[in-house]
Parts: C-alpha cells; structure tokens; sequence
C-alpha cells in the first residue's frame, strides 16, 4: 500500500479529483483513491483497474516513458545474490512442487536470500529483483557480517524443505501479473506482491519494495515468533496492537486511509477513537501491520523529512513526518520494545545495499545440524581414541 501522503489518501470522485500526475482508481464504483500515473499510457488498461479507473488513468495520465527509462538506467544495484530459473536444481532449489505451480503462474526466476524466496516474472527488471533481495538481507542481517541474526526468523519463513509453506515475494510488470500469484497462497504461507508498477521513479520504487519486504518480514515472521510484542491477532495482546489503538484517529497519531475516524477527528491524545474503526483496513493483520511498518521505518530516520532524498514512505493523517516527533509521541512501551536486543527489530535506515559474503545457511535443515553434530562426536571420540594410543 502506498500512499506518499496525506493528500493522496483521500477519497476521490468526480468531484473530488486526484492531484497532478495521481488518477482515481474507482474501487468502489463511484469513487475510489488516488493512485501514481503509471509510466505509460498504454499500461492503464493492465493495471487490474475497474472501467471507471482505465478511463480515468488515460484521460489524466501522460506518457512519461523517456523520463522513467532515463531514471532507470540510474538504478544501479550491486547484489551477492544470484537470479536462477525457478526450476534449477543447482540454483534455489525451488521445491518441485512449488516451482511447477510459479512457472505455470508464469513466474519464471528467483533469488533466494538466506532462504526467503524472491520471484520474478520473465519481465519483471532484474535489479529491482536485488534489490528486494538486498532489503531482505539487511532485515535478516542488520550488522552485515554474513550471518542471520536471528535463525528463528527465517525457520520461519524459508521455502526450503518445505512441501508448503514458507514466504514469497512475487514480482510482476502490472498488477495483473502479480494477482495471479495469488494463487500460491496453497503452496506458500502467503504471497506478497512487489507492486513496483504503481510507482513513479526511483525513491517510490525503492520505498515500495522495501515496505513489501518488511510486511513480509513482519508479518509471516516477528509476529508468529513474538506474539507477545509484534503479534497482530487483535488491539490488546501485543504491544504493537495496543500502541495502534492507543493512536487511532489522533493527533498526532495514526489512522489508515482506508478507514473512517469518528466525526471528531482528530481527536486528543489520550483519548483515541475505538478499534477496529469501519473500513477496508480494519483488521489487525491490515491495520496494526500498516502502523508498525510506517512507524518503525520513521523512528529510525526513514521519510522524507527525515532524509529528502531517500526512498518513499508513505505518511498518513496526523502521523508526524520528523523522527524526532514520531520518538515523542510513542510510549515508553512501544520504544523499550523496538530496542530489545532479542527481537532484533530495525535500527537503521533501510538501504538496499548489501555486499557482505552470505555464509552457508546450514539452520535450514534440522537433518543438518543433526548429521552436523554426529559427525562432529564421531570425530572426537576418533580424536581421543588416538590420543590413548599414542600415550
């Protein structure tokens, strides 16, 4: 979900139209929200819109190819992690059950990342591909030595040794291509779409990709793992829930824009509208997700008031743009958990470099260790027995 600000989450119509270079998507028939021009005309009608957004998006929108393809061409990405056809053996090693129902998706190519799947469609860029795997690496290894540094994160989320399950970031050219991986959801945990195709240039780009991968991250992964503080099953169970709550429809504070305050927005601190509000986002997994992401990412130093010329991060109604205000409205609670050692939660700007040498992921497989540490006291028990001969 992308909103780039406040002004682009609101409700649009025929009366209420869009601002420069956004269109109105028409989801609800009669109305809808604002949405970035895609970069070419031509590519309205695959957007996946209703009729009333491919008309709106090709009245509005111009082409803006030359632009985009000048912009591009300075998104350079350097990667440790290779692309392999989805089927080959000697690359992901993609299990055969999955790889069949991804390729007949058409969902041809991969990147693995310590074990988290990335895949591509035949068009889908091959930087933007390493740069999603490069963002999951710096979720997974925030100091950069090569190593995971929490393994019970990514027992969660690999494919690997798995019949089903697992996570999937799925890429496409348009919003058509990536609603038919969908369908993975029977073969993966969830599949999570790119959905770089409603971007518009680099910062957008870079800001969509690494908003997906932290839902991914987040999602399948901190809140199995550490319900107590980053599960999203209700408003009062996890600590995440509880500070969305205590922020909704505030100021400052937070509310989706797919979700409708109480007439007295905003309303004071310390007396936040009931949860879950009317809306589309209303469910924890939605709401609580959207909040966490776009606060995390702004406490440490994320946005554009913070860094004006890093990549997107969306704000919605009242929440603060500067770190420093995002850091005093947050409660003790909410700050002391983000900053436990043990839940290894993001303490820096993402990026979207990485070049440290990923070491072999041998906590894949609970086979592994087991051989690992046979072999292990065979050795030593060889070891000593040659020891007492000797002497």
């Amino acid at each position: 979900f992308l909103r780039l600000d406040a002004a682009l989450a609101e409700n649009c119509s025929v009366d209420y139209p869009c601002p420069e270079e956004e269109f109105c998507n028409y989801d609800s028939g009669t109305g809808g929200f604002c949405e970035g021009c895609p970069q070419s005309v031509s590519a309205c009608s695959g957007l996946g819109l209703p009729s009333g957004g491919v008309d709106d998006c090709e009245s509005v929108c111009t082409d803006s190819e030359s632009e985009s393809t000048d912009s591009d061409s300075e998104f350079v990405v350097s990667s440790p992690f290779e692309i392999f056809p989805v089927d080959d053996a000697g690359g992901c090693e993609v299990p055969t059950k999955k790889y069949s129902q991804m390729k007949s998706l058409g969902f041809t190519k991969v990147a693995c990342p310590f074990g988290v799947l990335v895949a591509g469609t035949e068009g889908f860029d091959d930087v933007r591909m390493k740069f999603a795997a490069n963002v999951i690496a710096n979720l997974l290894d925030q100091d950069s030595d090569g190593a995971v540094d929490d393994p019970d994160l990514v027992r969660v989320l690999t494919y690997r040794g798995k019949a089903r399950g697992g996570a999937l970031l799925q890429c496409g050219v348009s919003r058509e291509e990536e609603e038919r991986g969908d369908s993975l959801g029977n073969v993966f945990d969830y599949a999570f779409s790119c959905q770089t195709w409603k971007a518009y240039g680099i910062a957008d780009v870079k800001g969509i990709l690494m908003e997906e991968a932290f839902h991914l991250v987040h999602q399948l992964g901190y809140a199995e793992i550490y319900p107590d503080e980053l599960g999203m099953e209700d408003y009062t169970s996890s600590i995440v829930g509880r500070e969305a709550a205590r922020l909704q429809c505030v100021a400052p504070g937070w509310t989706h824009p797919e979700n409708v305050c109480p007439e007295d927005l905003p309303r004071q601190p310390g007396n936040p509208a009931p949860s879950p509000l009317p809306g589309t986002c209303n469910e924890p997994s939605c709401d609580v997700a959207e909040f966490y992401k776009m606060v995390l990412f702004l406490s440490v130093g994320m946005g554009e008031e913070n860094d004006p010329d890093g990549p997107s991060v969306w704000l919605s109604e009242h929440m603060p743009g500067k770190r420093s205000e995002v850091l005093s409205m947050l409660s003790t609670e909410f700050k002391n958990m983000i900053h436990m050692p043990s839940l290894h939660q993001l303490s820096a700007p993402l990026t979207g470099e990485y070049d440290a040498v990923p070491s072999d992921p041998t906590f894949f497989s609970t086979a592994s260790s087991v051989s690992g540490v046979t072999l292990t006291c065979k050795w030593m028990i060889f070891v000593t027995f040659l020891f007492i001969m000797i002497h």
